[in-house]
């Protein structure tokens, strides 16, 4: 009787995590922590904030996440990632983010390093962290779906 039970249970969480998935489309917002060098090269002796503050898009499909981020000082870049693990109770994004370097001619988007970001269904937040390509420099990120 107790196996009926959990397989009851494992087949009912796999058959719920599809539905719960589903509310993960829509525009999620947020503000992140942590420093790094700007790319070579640029006269600003300021270290940029990636995803200081950031807003990204989960399309109907729900398997990808995508946006922009922009800090204080003005340095601004691009993510993108995939959906990739879905759990009972949250979602698995990776993916790369990048910065556009404005000193260049013309200005150049330069992959900076990955991110991972989890999805949790309960109250539509999001946390996760970033990683320049060197992983000497890192950060963390939150926010929540805005609709």
């Amino acid at each position: 009787m107790r196996k009926i039970i959990l397989a009851v249970i494992a087949v009912a969480m796999i058959a719920a995590t599809p539905i719960m998935a589903q509310s993960l489309p829509g525009t999620w917002k947020g503000t992140g922590e942590g420093i790094c060098p700007p790319p070579f090269p640029t006269p600003l002796p300021v270290m940029m904030n990636p995803w200081q503050n950031w807003k990204g898009e989960i399309p109907a499909t729900g398997t990808s996440f995508k946006g922009s981020w922009y800090d204080g000082p003005g340095y601004k870049g691009n993510f993108s990632g995939l959906i990739l693990l879905s759990t009972p109770t949250f979602a698995v994004c990776n993916g790369q983010w990048t910065v556009i370097n404005p000193y260049t001619d013309p200005p150049q988007e330069i992959v900076m390093g990955n991110f991972t970001m989890r999805f949790y269904y309960a109250d539509l937040t999001c946390k996760g962290e970033w990683y320049t390509s060197s992983a000497v420099y890192r950060g963390t990120m939150e926010g929540a779906q805005v609709d």
